[in-house]
């Protein structure tokens, strides 16, 4: 074969095409090189059932499958069932496809995170001298610290809520508020 896999090259796992029927067969020979086919009931059957396989899956992935350094050659002592190529395909493919799945999720939040922001960023829709103004004609004035009420208004919110002099007496903040009296 003109167009030999080389071990030596880095596995791109960026893409995932699967190999062409040239690849998938120079794959397939490899990983079956390492086996006494003859073992199998049916070597046709077996080996489409292989190609079949390998053709399902990226070309990376197969590449890491059939090596013969750290691949099933390595593992597996004899011929491989089908179930067992799937697997050792699966263990390669699963921790790429996690990793991808999360940079995703973080892609995502990034951009949403950028949506926020960029909401966050619009103007209000109107001034603080205009909010300041509709809190006030909704009765909760915003500003400065009004100014305390009268002895005679204080007498009036007292004895609406049935408050006498005995009870403030006893709260021990109201002989520090020179304000909370009901004397005159």
């Amino acid at each position: 074969m003109g167009n030999q896999i080389s071990w030596t090259q880095s596995t791109d796992t960026s893409t995932d095409t699967p190999p062409s029927s040239l690849e998938a067969a120079q794959l397939a020979k490899i990983l079956l090189s390492f086996y006494r086919i003859q073992d199998s009931s049916d070597p046709d059957i077996y080996v489409a059932g292989i190609l079949e396989i390998i053709r399902r899956y990226p070309f990376w992935v197969v590449k890491k499958v059939v090596n013969p350094a750290t691949g099933i050659p390595s593992k597996i002592k004899y011929l491989p069932l089908p179930a067992q190529i799937i697997e050792a395909c699966e263990a390669e493919l699963g921790p790429v496809v996690r990793q991808r799945g999360r940079e995703d999720a973080i892609r995502r939040q990034l951009s949403e995170r950028e949506e926020i922001e960029a909401e966050k960023m619009v103007p209000p829709s109107q001034t603080y001298e205009e909010f300041l103004a509709e809190m006030a004609a909704r009765g909760m004035p915003i500003g400065p610290r009004r100014a305390s009420m009268s002895p005679n208004e204080n007498r009036k919110v007292f004895e609406k809520y049935g408050i006498t002099q005995e009870m403030l007496d006893r709260c021990p903040d109201a002989k520090k508020n020179s304000t909370w009296t009901m004397k005159l």
